[in-house]
C-alpha cells in the first residue's frame, strides 16, 4: 500500500498479498456476523409430537 501512495508501481506479489489479506479480513467479518445472529435464533428441535388425549366427550 506505501508503494501506491508513493506513486511507484505495485508487484504482482504485493497485489496478491492485498487482495489476500482483504479477503482474509471480509471472510473473518462475514463469520463474526454469521455467529451474532445465530445467537439470537433459538435452536430447532425435533418437532413435538402430537397429543393424543381424547377430546371431552370422547369414549377412551
Amino acid at each position: 500500500m506505501f508503494s501506491l501512495t508513493n506513486g511507484k508501481a505495485v508487484t504482482p506479489e504485493a497485489m496478491r498479498e492485498l487482495i489476500e489479506r482483504a479477503d482474509g479480513d471480509k471472510a473473518r467479518k462475514a463469520m463474526e456476523r454469521l455467529t451474532a445472529v445465530r445467537a439470537t435464533v433459538p435452536e430447532s428441535g425435533p418437532e413435538p409430537e402430537p397429543t393424543t388425549e381424547p377430546e371431552a366427550g370422547e369414549a377412551g
